[in-house]
């Protein structure tokens, strides 16, 4: 093996022989899970910033594994829709973005 055997560019300690596969990806070891909230690893309680940050947390760990990734989008999904149901039957509507006070507009 020599210089030629590894690809530029790689961060040190991380080279690979040219030609060589990287590492398999890690499977999303709750993929079969029905209940979104499990799958997530969520109470049902949690809050809209809980559920956004477990999903971003999970596609990032288990971004290699395309059947993870897409039942993690898919529970994601249904918790913010079942979310989002359970405040229009309270009549409260759906959570509008927090944004900085604007100052008033002059006419």
């Amino acid at each position: 093996m020599n210089l030629d055997d590894f690809v530029a560019g790689e961060p040190l300690g991380q080279f690979q022989p040219s030609g060589s596969s990287p590492p398999p990806a890690r499977r999303f070891p709750r993929a079969g899970e029905r209940d979104p909230w499990r799958l997530l690893g969520l109470a049902r309680g949690a809050s809209d910033e809980e559920v956004r940050l477990a999903r971003d947390f999970l596609l990032e760990e288990f971004a290699g594994d395309a059947r993870g990734c897409e039942r993690i989008e898919i529970a994601h999904d249904k918790v913010i829709q079942a979310s989002l149901q359970a405040r229009l039957r309270e009549g409260l509507g759906p959570r509008k973005e927090s944004k900085a006070a604007a100052p008033p507009q002059e006419r």
